[in-house]
């Protein structure tokens, strides 16, 4: 199978305290998601489409631990164009995501894992739609599914998120 994502995401994160702690408009980072493309061709990247959860396994103040709290239902980048030379892997242009977490549940659980545990860690999961073409053809379109789990999207260290599948499953019985 082809793994489109070819390594950790990087993420640059707007002023996060500041908008959690003060309950304004919502959270925002910006992401550039590493691909990969093993062919010998060029492909272009036509549309990206993002979802994401975050690991909460000790839980928050009076929520029980939970493994995946939706942060992201679906983020859709439309008319995405990128492209990837042969057998070339590259970040993608920085793409600006938007987090309204208004529900208090999901706010707290932030909260307590930026400033309680210094890391967020969460799974990614979406499409990316690859615009696949031969001279003088019409461009073939081919929706590659794509999964990072346990990305760091907050915090120092590296290591933080590998810890964390150890943690859910001894926490979740998984």
């Amino acid at each position: 199978t082809w793994r489109v994502v070819a390594g950790r995401p990087r993420i640059t994160w707007g002023p996060i305290m500041t908008t959690l702690l003060f309950w304004e408009s919502g959270v925002s980072f910006d992401l550039q998601m590493p691909l990969r493309n093993p062919l010998n061709f060029p492909v272009a990247i036509s549309d990206l489409r993002l979802s994401a959860t975050f690991n909460d396994p000790d839980g928050a103040s009076t929520f029980p631990p939970d493994a995946r709290v939706p942060l992201l239902d679906e983020l859709v980048v439309p008319d995405f164009d990128f492209r990837l030379e042969a057998n070339e892997t590259a970040l993608t242009p920085r793409v600006s995501v938007g987090l309204h977490a208004r529900e208090v549940e999901t706010v707290t659980r932030i909260v307590n894992e930026v400033t309680g545990h210094r890391r967020l860690c969460a799974d990614l999961q979406g499409t990316v739609t690859l615009r696949l073409q031969s001279q003088g053809d019409a461009p073939f379109a081919l929706a590659q599914p794509f999964h990072a789990p346990h990305v760091g999207l907050y915090g120092d260290d590296a290591h933080a998120c590998d810890f964390m599948v150890e943690a859910c499953a001894e926490t979740l019985g998984a």
